[in-house]
C-alpha cells in the first residue's frame, strides 16, 4: 500500500507552462501537439484552467525519440 504522499504525487497536475518547459517546447507548440494527439490529454483543474498529470508527462517525454546527440 502506498503512502498518501506517494498517491498524491502520482496525480500531481502540472500547468501548461511547466509541461512545455520540461518538453523543451513553447506553450503554443504544446497546444498544437495536444490538438494533433501528440501530447498527453489535459485535464480541467478549474474555470478556464487546464493542466497535465505529471506521470503522463513523464511517460510521454520518455517515449519521445532522441533527435539530438550529445556533443
Amino acid at each position: 500500500m502506498q503512502s498518501p504522499e506517494l498517491e498524491a504525487a502520482a496525480f500531481r497536475v502540472l500547468p501548461p507552462e511547466i509541461t512545455a518547459d520540461r518538453a523543451g517546447i513553447s506553450k503554443r507548440t504544446l497546444e498544437r501537439y495536444v490538438r494533433q494527439g501528440r501530447a498527453p490529454t489535459p485535464v480541467r483543474v478549474g474555470a478556464g484552467r487546464i493542466g497535465f498529470y505529471e506521470h503522463e508527462v513523464q511517460a510521454w517525454l520518455a517515449a519521445l525519440p532522441r533527435t539530438r546527440e550529445a556533443a
